[in-house]
């Protein structure tokens, strides 16, 4: 009997760590074992990532002015988009120049509506409506986004971890379709980019962390929101790079965000 007793007790405190072992978040069962895989995940547009990053030292080394940022955007991702190994093998878009128009366009006005925002409560504002303007399977992961750059973190280290973690649980959500994955995906690359940015460099400009990394994301979500891609229902005419990107979500979203955030960054913008 109490060797019964002991086999008991042994499958309950086996079943019992099981269950402290696990979580599950954003429709995601994780483990202790697939937590490791989160930290270590590492999303296929980081590239558009960096490329943002190097187009808001340019701007700052030239002194790009603000009537200067569109014409500069264009060139810049132009010339860079050539080199790319990722845009290597594959036909640029025949709408590309009117697609990189209306980005452009869209991502300038953001840069230009945050930066006219008299208080913290309009740019939340604006951060909401352009939250809602994308579909709404997405919205959760937008909202994450968003609160990581109100955050203001300065460790590098964390916030790798929390778009780790963020951009695992896009790729495993399973009530989220490949197009939109793939779209959250671009963004979350474009929002990881400029908080890194902006905790090494945030005190040496007028414009403060939150609202440039505000004025990074709003960028890249109108410069993919402006093709309509949503009203598809899968990847059909969608082009994709030797990497596995979709070349189209990659362009508009680093070109939205790159003007948004030299506009902020050329104004001194504020909060």
């Amino acid at each position: 009997m109490m060797f019964i007793y002991r086999i008991l007790i042994t499958l309950t405190l086996a079943v019992l760590c099981l269950v402290s072992c696990t979580s599950r978040e954003d429709g995601v069962l994780l483990t202790t074992k697939s937590s490791t895989s989160i930290f270590s995940f590492e999303n296929p547009y980081e590239f558009i990532g960096r490329l943002h990053n190097e187009a808001l030292d340019t701007v700052k080394v030239q002194g790009i002015s603000k009537n200067q940022l569109k014409g500069f955007t264009n060139d810049f991702t132009l010339r860079h988009f050539a080199q790319m190994p990722e845009f290597s093998n594959s036909l640029q878009d025949e709408n590309d120049e009117k697609n990189a128009e209306l980005s452009i366009n869209r991502g300038f006005e953001v840069g230009k509506k945050i930066n006219e925002a008299t208080t913290r409560a309009a740019i939340n504002e604006l951060s909401d409506s352009l939250t809602m303007a994308f579909p709404i399977e997405g919205q959760k992961y937008i909202i994450r986004m968003y609160e990581a750059c109100d955050k203001e973190e300065n460790d590098t280290v964390k916030i790798c971890q929390e778009f780790s973690k963020l951009d695992y649980s896009i790729t495993t959500d399973t009530t989220v379709n490949d197009t939109l994955k793939q779209a959250l995906l671009a963004i979350s690359a474009i929002a990881k980019a400029t908080n890194i940015y902006n905790a090494s460099k945030a005190k040496t400009r007028g414009a403060t962390a939150r609202s440039l990394a505000k004025a990074d994301l709003g960028g890249a979500i109108t410069g993919i929101i402006g093709r309509g891609i949503f009203v598809k229902a899968a990847f059909s005419g969608l082009m994709f790079g030797p990497s596995g990107v979709v070349c189209c979500f990659a362009r508009e979203a680093v070109r939205g965000a790159i003007v948004s955030s030299a506009f902020h960054l050329a104004s001194g913008g504020r909060f």
